[in-house]
């Protein structure tokens, strides 16, 4: 059922970029010129949200396999390869995932973070071990989240030599990182769908859904590692 919906999803962009009138016009009298503009805004939108499906089946279904998959689905949709992306999807696992065998987490502590936020951070992973090793799998990964977002608030007031937060104290790791591109700092893809992923998570575990997100220990293992490689790499 999921691996349908998700299809349909493709049929549905499919179907627009098929439609989407040509205009080589750019005016608000142009009819086709208007077309075009809504059909645009509408396969945005549906890929938006078949990124969103995607970052929902490895959260409710994590396999290493799954994530490479799905990793690899945003690759070609991002390149608009749609017919290629039918046979990755029959690949991915529904409910298949296996539990790490249980034993008591024990994190390195990174040695890139500066100084200005090494406490703040140091002490987020000491208390992101005890939730783990206690079975608190959800506030875990809202750690994972917050560990994330003080790092990147750091690394664009290295960029800007200015404290975001205090004009935008709300800030999330999306805007964050586009904020970060705005001044000619891009990660690595894969870096960055890593960082996506933690927060989908981290906003499935904080707000309040029609059905209760609560992660597996393998699904909040996986953010921890994903959390960890992230800080590393982005310094």
């Amino acid at each position: 059922m999921v691996k349908n919906r998700f299809l349909n999803r493709i049929d549905d962009i499919r179907r627009l970029i098929k439609n989407k009138p040509e205009s080589t016009k750019d005016s608000v009298l142009d009819y086709n010129s208007q077309r075009a503009k809504f059909y645009s805004k509408e396969i945005d939108n549906k890929i938006n949200e078949l990124k969103k499906e995607l970052f929902s089946i490895i959260i409710k279904n994590y396999t290493k396999e799954n994530e490479e998959i799905v990793f690899e689905i945003i690759k070609k949709i991002n390149n608009n390869k749609l017919e290629e992306i039918k046979a990755l999807v029959e690949k991915i696992k529904i409910n298949e995932i296996e539990g790490i065998e249980k034993k008591k987490l024990k994190l390195k502590l990174p040695r890139v973070i500066h100084s200005d936020i090494r406490d703040d951070v140091f002490s987020d992973i000491a208390e992101l071990e005890k939730a783990f090793n206690n079975e608190c799998y959800r506030a875990a990964t809202i750690l994972c989240g917050r560990i994330l977002e003080t790092c990147l608030h750091r690394k664009y007031y290295e960029v800007t030599g200015f404290d975001i937060l205090e004009k935008n104290p709300g800030i999330g790791l999306g805007k964050l990182i586009a904020k970060l591109a705005e001044k000619n700092v891009k990660f690595d893809p894969g870096l960055t769908q890593q960082i996506h992923l933690i927060n989908q998570v981290r906003i499935y575990s904080v707000h309040k859904k029609q059905e209760s997100f609560y992660p597996s220990q393998t699904q909040c293992y996986a953010m921890i590692l994903y959390t960890m490689d992230v800080i590393v790499r982005m310094f």
